[in-house]
């Protein structure tokens, strides 16, 4: 087996990518360093979309007996000294009022663009392992009852990969080459269970293909129980593979010549909820 990913213990600190008021850019904002390792490059990037609290303009820094902590007032993220990482999200601080139709939601995501050696064809693949081993400690709704829309409003922990097509003359406004999205399924507070999907957006020519929580979990994840699973994706990657181009996405590619092209793990909040997760251990390997 060959892993994928990058400082899978957490331990080179992040780039900081921009959040609400801040052009719309995958450039990094600020380097938050790890005091464990000062000098590394970071692998790094976190994403925080629609955030009224930057980590790249206010933020501090500081150890606990077991780990390094990167916070503001909106989140907080721990790297342990055991490698895994914990990742919370305050909204309640974010949002005067519940999410409205059409609004933003606050993004809070760890990301990993692959570089080199990391961007291995599927075609010197025989198996593609994704493997998580996690709890949901917290998701608390901050709305009251009478607020709350379940077709707005969700505290969710999403994991997906970007299926890059290196041939591809396209580049992306994230300066991508084309690509599909492929996704895992982690927690939804709605406690919803559902089967594999696919959508598939006109409008960017993108297709976002997901393993359902029912096949994975057999039903939907709950906080406060820990869940440990190893998932080989690549049969369903050639499938969603298929289905783009039957639909006339990505045009010319060719299976052999795609590759992962990056990662990004953690929380979604459409809605009002203060969440936490921590996973020991976050991989994609090859065989």
């Amino acid at each position: 087996m060959k892993e994928i990913l990058a400082d899978i213990n957490f331990q080179k600190g992040f780039g900081v990518m921009g959040a609400c008021g801040d052009e719309f850019s995958y450039r990094i904002f600020r380097e938050l360093k790890d005091p464990r390792n000062p000098d590394a490059s970071f692998d790094w990037r976190i994403a925080q979309w629609a955030s009224h609290h930057s980590l790249a303009k206010e933020y501090k820094i500081h150890e606990t007996a077991d780990a390094v902590v990167y916070e503001n007032i909106s989140k907080r993220i721990s790297c342990y000294r055991t490698g895994g990482i914990q990742l919370e999200c305050f909204t309640s601080k974010e949002y005067e009022r519940p999410r409205k139709s059409g609004e933003a939601w606050g993004h809070r995501l760890i990301e990993q663009v692959l570089q080199g050696q990391q961007r291995v064809h599927f075609r010197e693949m025989k198996h593609l392992y994704m493997s998580l081993d996690f709890t949901v400690t917290k998701c608390e709704q901050k709305m009251r009852e009478e607020e709350y829309d379940p077709g707005l409003h969700a505290g969710q922990v999403v994991w997906y990969i970007t299926v890059e097509n290196e041939l591809s003359e396209e580049v992306t406004p994230e300066g991508r080459p084309d690509y599909f999205w492929f996704g895992m399924p982690v927690f939804d507070s709605r406690m919803t269970a559902n089967d594999d999907n696919y959508f598939l957006d006109k409008g960017t020519k993108k297709l976002i293909y997901c393993i359902g929580s029912n096949t994975l979990y057999g039903g939907a994840t709950q906080t406060g129980k820990r869940y440990r699973w190893t998932y080989d994706i690549l049969p369903a990657v050639r499938k969603a593979f298929g289905i783009a181009r039957e639909n006339e996405f990505l045009p010319g590619a060719e299976f052999d010549h795609m590759v992962i092209g990056s990662t990004n793990f953690g929380w979604e909040m459409p809605g009002t909820f203060d969440g936490s997760i921590r996973a020991e251990k976050i991989s994609i390997a090859y065989e």
